[in-house]
């Protein structure tokens, strides 16, 4: 008697906020997942991106190749001919930072600051504050290009063919978290809609899709992990960037804001985690060790440092993924003969780059 094939585990994948260098650390994490467990991203079931973890989410979705996300000195190993070609060169770069103008010293947007002064979860205060912040004035059309550079052939409408690829922005007059690619949502290019969710207020400029004005969809949630509540599924594997259990001893103010908004960012993202096991979901939670938070510094848009936050990710990752409760759960994520080979090949990409010790957990 044959046994019973066991059903395909419905998997959600969550790509969070967390700025130029969030960027960097998912870059590492996802090139480290893949080696690791042999899974490929892409075949999740559902895929949600808030701001820095939109474009991810959009380049996942895309079905673009994680060799094309590696630091440019692995470019030639990866079989790029021209390191122009590596998607991200443009946002490492200091320079899609500069502002055209100098801001207008006026609040951006009174609606999303008393939306923020209404709103009950943890993160609000960073509402009212965008809110009052004059209007960002810092371009995201590099954003934009490096979409549709990497995802070459979308749908008609212009979103991607993966069935549920959600972008999560927040409308900038009125506060509501709006997210692109779902039925409830309107239409917006996919590009668009990812711009809009990395639209950090009082830096970025609001995007603007239909007669609407949307900005990052971190100022609701920086992972958005409730929106997978309903979906009935049997794991979720959460990227988060910004928060951390991890503690950095700084009297800079900076760094002590930086670390107050992280505790934040993780008391948010337990309550979510709670309601979803609760669903009867598993959950694989990966955030930054303090590897990560060294690397990263004070200023998570200081494009300068991304490189070297990527490659300490691909370290740190496989750190956190060799952990016996994360292996247990990993073990749930479906593989392919082919997503195989091709963690086999980026893993050997990373090895012969100088990489050994991220390559060797």
């Amino acid at each position: 008697m044959s046994a019973i094939p066991r059903p395909k585990p419905r998997v959600g994948l969550v790509l969070g906020a967390g700025g130029v260098l969030g960027g960097a650390w998912l870059a590492g994490g996802l090139a480290a997942i893949a080696r690791e467990t042999g899974w490929d991203p892409f075949t999740a079931d559902y895929i949600v991106g808030t701001s820095a973890g939109a474009l991810f989410a959009a380049l996942t979705a895309g079905h673009v190749e994680l060799e094309r996300l590696v630091p440019p000195r692995l470019a030639p190993l990866a079989g790029v001919k021209n390191p122009r070609d590596w998607l991200l060169g443009d946002l490492a770069s200091e320079a899609a930072y500069q502002p055209q103008r100098v801001p207008w010293p006026l609040p951006g947007s009174l609606g999303l600051a008393v939306s923020g002064l209404r709103d009950r979860t943890g993160i609000s205060i960073l509402k009212a504050l965008s809110g009052l912040a004059p209007q960002g004035l810092v371009s995201t059309e590099p954003i934009e290009r490096c979409v549709e550079q990497g995802v070459e052939e979308p749908n008609p409408d212009g979103w991607v063919a993966h069935p549920h690829t959600w972008i999560v922005t927040c409308d900038y007059q009125s506060g509501e978290r709006v997210v692109f690619g779902r039925e409830d949502a309107p239409p917006a290019p996919l590009a668009k809609a990812v711009a809009a969710s990395c639209a950090i207020p009082g830096f970025f400029q609001p995007v603007r899709i239909g007669n609407r004005l949307y900005v990052d969809g971190g100022l609701h949630s920086m992972t958005n992990l409730d929106l997978l509540e309903d979906e009935d599924l049997d794991l979720v594997v959460i990227l988060s960037p910004l928060s951390s259990r991890v503690a950095r001893r700084s009297w800079n103010p900076v760094d002590q804001v930086g670390a107050t908004i992280r505790r934040l960012a993780a008391w948010q993202l337990d309550r979510e985690v709670v309601r979803l096991i609760d669903r009867g979901a598993h959950v694989i939670v990966l955030e930054p060790l303090a590897a990560d938070l060294e690397a990263m510094g004070s200023n998570v848009m200081e494009a300068s440092r991304s490189i070297d936050v990527a490659e300490v990710a691909l370290s740190t990752f496989s750190e956190q993924l060799a952990r016996p409760e994360v292996r247990e759960l990993s073990a749930m994520l479906p593989r392919s003969s082919a997503s195989r080979r091709r963690a086999g090949r980026l893993g050997a990409l990373l090895r012969r780059a100088g990489m050994a010790a991220a390559a060797a957990v």
